[in-house]
């Protein structure tokens, strides 16, 4: 089949006279607002191969532009997208072959195979009718369209909005979820290029998708927050989490009219509301004036002012933040991790995927991300929030107390929020978790040991009389009405010498004194109420390294410790 394009301001009649002295099968007119349209139409025209006739300028108003070779670039790359190879392109113009190449941006489109270039008139087309030239691979396809240089659109000014629009639309068609064509790209030659690369590259098979939707249905549980100021995402992240365990909520598409506090104000009040395990935040919220500073690109602070540090922690300290990002400079990634960032995913860039990792390794990696984030945050959140309840609780402890909560606090966020939660990491967060029972133990403004009467005096709280617990012989508890109401007296054991009294090191046991905060000053009824016997045993076999102890009880046991310590400092009513 051979197609003639005519120019719309310089129509060719489609009819029989026309079509022969032309020597073609069909004319078909140019408009510029539905190229995409005629562009279809002939595809849909094409069987097994055809010969089409391309003016290189369709709009003679503006004869170097040479939109008729730029329509013949978008013609040929949508063939070779349905995988039609057998096509001919005739590139008509005005002047000889030398000064059209020198004036047009791309050309090395005479290279391609199977296209050549005319005079445009007539009798020129009727005398070409050439055998076809071998049919490239499709490897050798991207390297002749990579060798075009075809540059961006003038109206994207960055490769953050390129980067975002193509992202989208390629992860949306390997899952085969551009419902409607809401991913679809913007109309340009550059996009038509990429999606061209992509046929040819990607290797896209339902299977493929199916069992990335099986990863992302196995995902926990879960509340995830996207930051993100690009509606498109706020599109894919609602599909691709759809029919799964995953509760989403995306904000952002406003942020364009505000400043980055105004988006801190916003994602905060967001937090408090939604409380979210993981947020994905996006590495440039906005088009950030300068470029150069990556330390004040909008997200770079949003991400600073969320987390904070280990010593002034944020309301996202233990709260997962992945960046979602399209830079992948070690500098860039190396500060984000300084200020905290849980883990990164990032953005297929248009001009790097090729020959590098699929969508299907992308996104498989992308949800390992997730997954890891959702389970350190159901540790990290609740571990971050008792940290911070134990440090407001100043007023209860005195200042040696206070300096170690604030210096345990501070060195279990650091250890945490940079390592992987190993037996080890979690062996010594529990070792300094229980160095803060032990100086509890020795707070004199909460309890007084006399390891030579083996008695302890269990201080109130607001001051009052404090409570006595003294040794006997045995098992059992009384208040003697001489000594007042608030004073105590706890028989124990015929082991006395040894529960209440280690005459080794002159001082009462650490065992003993919890208790007696467990029963006088936490307001417990027994020992059982608490965690305490589990802690010291578990406490023991973490000296001794057994290897007994998994991750999720070495967890368990850092949260419980905490719940012990903050009942054991705030006071409450003594048992009458």
């Amino acid at each position: 089949m051979k197609i003639l394009i005519s120019p719309f301001s310089d129509r060719l009649p489609d009819n029989d006279e026309t079509r022969e002295s032309w020597s073609v099968d069909q004319i078909l007119l140019y408009q510029k607002d539905i190229s995409s349209d005629l562009i279809d139409s002939i595809i849909n025209l094409i069987h097994d191969e055809a010969t089409l006739y391309v003016p290189t300028v369709l709009d003679v108003t503006n004869a170097l532009s040479y939109d008729g070779a730029d329509f013949a670039l978008q013609l040929l790359m949508k063939a070779i997208s349905c995988d039609i190879c057998r096509i001919q392109i005739y590139l008509m113009g005005i002047e000889n072959q030398s000064m059209f190449m020198l004036k047009y941006k791309y050309p090395n489109i005479l290279k391609l195979p199977n296209i050549k270039y005319v005079y445009f008139n007539k009798y020129e087309v009727r005398r070409f009718d050439e055998a076809f030239d071998c049919i490239p691979t499709h490897q050798e396809y991207i390297n002749m369209l990579d060798a075009l240089g075809i540059q961006l659109p003038s109206s994207f000014h960055t490769t953050h909005s390129v980067t975002n629009e193509w992202c989208t639309y390629k992860w949306s068609s390997f899952l085969n979820i551009n419902k409607g064509g809401s991913f679809d790209l913007p109309q340009a030659l550059y996009f038509d290029y990429l999606k061209t690369k992509f046929h040819l590259s990607e290797d896209r098979f339902e299977r493929k998708a199916e069992r990335i939707f099986d990863k992302v249905k196995a995902l926990p549980e879960s509340k995830i927050l996207v930051v993100d100021d690009n509606c498109r995402w706020h599109r894919f992240f609602t599909e691709f989490f759809a029919d799964t365990k995953i509760e989403v909520k995306c904000i952002g598409s406003d942020f364009k009219r505000k400043d980055v506090d105004m988006i801190v104000a916003e994602v905060n009040n967001i937090i408090d509301s939604f409380a979210p395990n993981v947020i994905l935040l996006d590495y440039r919220l906005i088009e950030d004036a300068d470029y150069s500073n990556q330390k004040d690109v909008s997200g770079v602070t949003v991400l600073r002012k969320l987390k904070g540090t280990a010593d002034k922690p944020g309301c996202c300290f233990g709260r997962q933040i992945i960046m979602f990002t399209a830079t992948s400079r070690i500098e860039n990634i190396l500060r984000l991790k300084r200020f905290y960032a849980d883990g990164f995913i990032l953005k297929e860039k248009p001009l790097e995927y090729i020959g590098k990792k699929t969508s299907d390794e992308v996104l498989s990696s992308a949800i390992q991300t997730i997954s890891d984030a959702i389970n350190r945050a159901k540790f990290l959140v609740p571990l971050n929030v008792r940290l911070s309840t134990l440090s407001g609780l100043t007023e209860y402890v005195g200042q040696e107390t206070r300096e170690e909560i604030n210096k345990v606090a501070n060195s279990v966020r650091t250890i945490t929020q940079g390592n992987e939660l190993t037996k080890n990491v979690l062996k010594l967060v529990c070792l300094d978790i229980f160095g803060l029972i032990e100086a509890i133990s020795r707070d004199r403004s909460i309890v007084k040991t006399n390891s030579e009467e083996g008695r302890i005096e269990v201080i109130p709280y607001p001051k009052a009389e404090s409570i006595i617990v003294s040794d006997g012989t045995r098992c059992t508890i009384s208040r003697p009405e001489a000594e007042g109401p608030n004073r105590w007296n706890l028989k124990v054991c015929d082991k006395v010498d040894n529960w209440i009294k280690n005459k080794e090191q002159s001082r009462i046991d650490l065992n003993v004194v919890i208790i007696a905060l467990i029963l006088f000053r936490a307001n417990k009824k027994c020992v059982d109420e608490t965690k305490w016997n589990q802690i010291r045993c578990l406490r023991n076999k973490i000296v001794h390294n057994s290897k007994e102890l998994g991750i999720g009880e070495l967890q368990r046991l850092s949260l419980d410790m905490l719940t012990l310590l903050e009942d054991v400092i705030v006071p409450k009513r003594a048992n009458q």
